[in-house]
């Protein structure tokens, strides 16, 4: 088990965008909840507005500590160029684009659908709406995108047992 001081910056690289990965998907769940707050009935929307209060927290959890290590890192200098050549970086781009994507897609949608139905929503339910599939989009593809290189990983080396 690797230990603060044994651990290379490739590997800080990477964990710190796998925690950026999840706290993008706790962050989306936020908005969700924000937007779903507006929907519910009042004795309900104060769970939701506790919940996503909840999230908030749990979101400084996961990231605040590893951003701090990795920016004290970079400061030091063990970890300059490490981050733009990183798969895990590579990946977290790709998620990104395809984030992009579906925002485009999702707002389109959305417009339509205003259109279309003319909600009696506030403006801010739908911008909530937009945020949370923009972000939730950008966490599942870059948890795809990661655990999909994994389990080709664990294929090709149980291949190379044989």
């Amino acid at each position: 088990m690797n230990t603060d001081k044994n651990i290379s910056p490739a590997q800080m690289v990477d964990s710190f965008l796998r925690r950026v990965g999840l706290g993008v998907a706790v962050v989306a769940l936020a908005y969700g909840t924000s937007a779903l707050e507006l929907v519910l009935p009042p004795n309900m929307a104060d769970y939701a507005d506790m919940a996503r209060f909840g999230l908030s927290i749990l979101v400084i959890i996961l990231v605040f500590p590893p951003f701090v290590k990795f920016t004290l890192a970079r400061r030091r200098g063990v970890c300059k160029g490490a981050d733009t050549d990183s798969y895990m970086a590579e990946m977290f781009k790709q998620a990104a684009h395809h984030a992009f994507t579906a925002t485009f897609v999702a707002l389109i949608l959305i417009e339509g659908a205003i259109k279309m139905l003319e909600p009696k929503l506030p403006a801010v339910f739908f911008i909530d709406l937009a945020l949370f599939i923009s972000l939730s989009s950008f966490a599942i593809s870059f948890y795809r995108l990661t655990t999909a290189d994994d389990t080709e990983q664990d294929e090709w080396e149980d291949a190379g047992d044989e």
